[in-house]
């Protein structure tokens, strides 16, 4: 259930963040397909990067370097969590010093969210 809501509202959460913060934000699901996307041309693919930080559980910043080999764009990936569970990502693109505390912003929106629909 959890995840069908991430992905009902995905679209609006990441509009209203990105209008806030001013960075592109997407949202992937536990297996790292894009759910939620500004460039809707990348809806229902893989975003690589997703992978490795539902595996580890833990944010990740990649750099423009690295982040060429994973064929994404620099920024910080983070997990999307329930009750412990992971639901998806979180990920904003920019330098990741910069984007950093806007990521734990919009995965806590994410999060709670999530969490209020679920109760509803």
């Amino acid at each position: 259930m959890l995840k069908s809501i991430l992905k009902s509202y995905g679209q609006t959460i990441i509009e209203n963040a990105q209008a806030i913060i001013g960075y592109d934000v997407l949202i992937t699901d536990k297996d790292g397909i894009i759910i939620a996307v500004k460039d809707r041309n990348r809806l229902g693919k893989l975003h690589s990067h997703s992978i490795s930080v539902v595996k580890n559980a833990t944010p990740e910043a990649i750099q423009k370097e690295e982040a060429s080999s994973y064929g994404v764009l620099e920024g910080i990936c983070l997990p999307i969590k329930i009750d412990e569970e992971i639901i998806g990502t979180v990920g904003i693109t920019g330098n990741p010093e910069e984007v950093s505390k806007y990521g734990y912003l919009v995965q806590k929106l994410a999060e709670l969210f999530v969490r209020e629909k679920s109760l509803r």
